[in-house]
């Protein structure tokens, strides 16, 4: 009688979590989203992540905007008399997902989509150098980044609860890049090297987010 009654509460928590579940990817669903991004460069100094929606207009099919921001500072240490060399570097993007969800398990489910978005950064290297230097010393260099992409996706996720649900992504994905870079040197004026362009296609970074439904 013991064992019956387990397994009644078991199959009643299984039904409260599939019917959350389908509820939760239902058309007119709508969920906040946090994500964290880069987690093989995360240290220190160092911030990746976004906010976005992502919006059910029809069942299990779910249109992701987002807004990403980044940004790190590395500073090292200069020796004797001369300055610390920092870096800094910051950017700003904006992305558009399609995402088509499957049936889930339990509390398990995963999806798969495409995705496409642009980027704008900046960077900036203070070089570590004498309180007086001599003329023609590179001081600074400073770089700005334009990139637009396209990818694919895949996700899985786990309901922690009817609202809240945590989840990790991998993409591969087509990443087209602008650099520019400006060098700054003492008692000289700065110099505007020549635009570089460079293309990437490859398995892109881990990511996790948490998504608390409205």
């Amino acid at each position: 009688m013991k064992t019956f009654a387990i397994l009644i509460v078991i199959a009643f928590a299984t039904l409260i979590s599939a019917s959350a579940n389908a509820e939760a990817t239902s058309a007119g669903s709508t969920h906040l989203l946090f994500t964290l991004h880069g987690l093989d460069r995360l240290g220190l100094g160092t911030y990746e992540g976004g906010l976005g929606i992502r919006w059910f207009p029809w069942d299990r099919i779910a249109f992701r905007p987002v807004v990403d921001v980044r940004y790190a500072e590395d500073r090292i240490a200069g020796e004797e008399d001369r300055s610390d060399q920092v870096r800094r570097s910051w950017d700003v993007g904006f992305s558009l997902a399609l995402e088509r969800h499957f049936a889930m398990w339990k509390r398990l489910g995963s999806y798969a989509g495409v995705g496409a978005g642009f980027e704008y950064g900046e960077d900036t290297d203070d070089r570590s150098v004498p309180p007086d230097p001599p003329a023609g010393t590179y001081l600074r260099t400073e770089s700005r980044t334009r990139s637009t992409g396209a990818w694919g996706l895949f996700g899985i996720q786990w309901a922690l609860s009817k609202a809240v649900h945590i989840g990790a992504e991998y993409e591969l994905a087509y990443r087209y890049v602008k650099e520019e870079n400006e060098l700054h040197q003492a008692e000289l004026p700065p110099t505007i090297a020549p635009e570089r362009t460079r293309q990437s296609l490859g398995i892109g970074t881990s990511s996790l987010f948490l998504s608390v439904s409205l």
